[in-house]
């Protein structure tokens, strides 16, 4: 067109029927350049559709390795069935298949002995097995084998247990051949007790107040029993052996390593020098850490239930994956209790009495997790009432599990701020990291809390904020949002770790979908609902 509007000669001339050439052919280019570019975007588009669909289908894949928490799902949330990921916990909803699981009880039990038992005795009597104490947080599933249900982690730690379950009982057995013996009992450092996977070190003992009985079949309902004899309370902490700590880091390890290589593309996954898709490990560790705060969660109450109630003849509450609620542990003792029942009133009674301490369980397991040491006690009456507050006296898991909380709960917080009967080492909220340069070799360790990596990252977003400021004293026409930017800052306990540790708005938007809706179960109940929903 700017051809022949230019031309002022004829186009019936040999310039002007070269010039009608020219233009036609410019114009067929024209033509067919924009069917050719048309083809060409059109063919951007289909490979980028393709593209995405694929990258949906890997992040989908990666959710099915049963090491990543929670179904597997689509980038918008939509959870299905994948792999072997059909089962989850009843109480916390980690997922049976993960090397992680645990099917932890928060309270101390008695197991059998394995390979014990079997056989007469000296009368001709059958030989029961032996008993021992299965302390807290030594999940009963570790004696499993693996095609028995059971974890790696939960065999690692059952297997520490077994073998310094074995060196106590020897341990014992010479104090008791020294006493016998009339010698004075080896030496053990005060304040220090060491409980099979454990080292439980003593600050204080506290005298506990005489508690009321629960009743019983005799005993005329809830309250009314004579109390217990005096017991003691102790400030105490729990340690994991130094040995048992290392083991249990080790699976986490070999966990990572197997998340690393399933976030890598497909034919690079066994190459250790290949870089592991960054969005698939922000939704693994998003995943883990509301993991966490489930564990958390249901260990906090399910301790608390067991610890608050007196047991009255009756037991306490042991609330578990099996038995995960107030009613579904009360019906189970409620059918093993009647069976010692030998007149309907008996039989009344003891349904009563059981009512009543499944009401009370629940009135525990509602609370928030931040309430400190509820304890039904004795008023100037004598009849128990639930009583919270007392910061001394609570007992040293509630007591870790809740600043566990707190801490996951309100991104930033030290440790030494959390109330506390305990108090806690300045390092006890750091980690250790790893300091790698360029070439991706590893040069030194160093350690930092989380209100450390809050501040690390703030300091990242200022100086990104101050290079364009830099760059703007070059290019004065270039625009952007400096206050939309600082915004991206995080303010240290104003959000949830949970809200932090996730895949961002622009990861998300290369899958087509937004970031996942991070709010987590603020209540046992809440906890206990979400992890049906997974098994539905």
């Amino acid at each position: 067109m700017l051809i022949s509007l230019n031309y002022r000669g004829s186009w019936k001339s040999p310039l002007g029927l070269k010039m009608r050439w020219l233009f036609w052919l410019v114009v067929l280019a024209c033509l067919f350049s924009h069917a050719l570019l048309g083809e060409t975007v059109i063919d951007a588009q289909k490979a980028e559709a393709a593209a995405r669909t694929a990258y949906i289908q890997r992040f989908y894949q990666f959710t099915q390795n049963k090491n990543v928490m929670g179904k597997a799902s689509t980038p918008d949330g939509k959870q299905t069935g994948g792999g072997r990921k059909v089962r989850f916990d009843q109480d916390d909803g980690v997922a049976y298949e993960s090397e992680l699981t645990y099917h932890d009880l928060s309270f101390n039990i008695d197991e059998e002995v394995p390979g014990t038992g079997g056989g007469v005795d000296a009368n001709g009597r059958p030989k029961p097995p032996e008993t021992r104490k299965l302390f807290a947080f030594v999940s009963p599933h570790g004696k499993l084998t693996s095609a028995g249900g059971s974890s790696l982690l939960e065999r690692t730690v059952y297997q520490f247990h077994e073998k310094y379950s074995q060196q106590d009982k020897k341990k014992d057995k010479a104090i008791a051949d020294a006493i016998a013996a009339g010698n004075p009992p080896p030496p053990e450092k005060p304040g220090i007790e060491e409980r099979s996977v454990y080292r439980v070190e003593t600050r204080e003992v506290i005298d506990k107040p005489n508690r009321p009985g629960n009743g019983g079949a005799t005993g005329g309902g809830t309250g009314s029993a004579p109390p217990s004899p005096p017991q003691k309370d102790k400030v105490e902490r729990v340690f994991l052996k130094e040995d048992v700590k290392k083991a249990i880091e080790d699976v986490g390890d070999r966990t990572f390593e197997d998340l690393q290589r399933s976030a890598r593309d497909d034919d690079k996954q066994n190459n250790d020098r290949a870089l592991p898709n960054l969005t698939f490990l922000y939704e693994a560790a998003g995943r883990a850490v509301k993991a966490m705060w489930g564990a958390a969660m249901a260990n906090l109450i399910q301790r608390r239930t067991n610890r608050a109630l007196p047991d009255g003849g009756y037991g306490k509450p042991e609330l578990s994956e099996h038995l995960p609620t107030c009613d579904a542990w009360a019906s189970a003792n409620l059918q093993q209790q009647l069976t010692r029942a030998r007149t309907p009133a008996e039989k009344q009674q003891i349904q009563k009495d059981l009512e009543a301490m499944n009401k009370q369980c629940q009135e525990v397991a509602a609370l928030p997790a931040d309430t400190i040491n509820p304890t039904y006690e004795p008023d100037n009456s004598g009849k128990i009432k639930l009583k919270t507050g007392n910061l001394k006296t609570e007992d040293s898991i509630e007591r870790d599990e809740r600043a566990q909380l707190e801490l996951l709960g309100s991104a930033g917080k030290k440790l030494s701020q959390v109330k506390s009967n305990w108090q806690y080492g300045p390092n006890e909220d750091k980690v250790e990291r790893t300091r790698y340069d360029s070439g991706g070799n590893e040069v030194g360790k160093y350690t930092e809390t989380m209100a450390d990596q809050l501040q690390k990252y703030n300091q990242q977003v200022q100086d990104a904020v101050q290079g364009y400021d830099d760059v703007k004293k070059r290019f004065p026409d270039l625009k952007y949002d400096k206050q939309k930017m600082m915004g991206f800052q995080f303010q240290p306990e104003t959000l949830s770790v949970m809200q932090i540790d996730h895949p961002t708005e622009s990861q998300m938007d290369e899958l087509g979908a937004k970031p996942e809706n991070t709010a987590v179960p603020t209540s046992y109940e809440g906890l206990v609902q979400e992890a049906a929903k997974l098994n539905q």
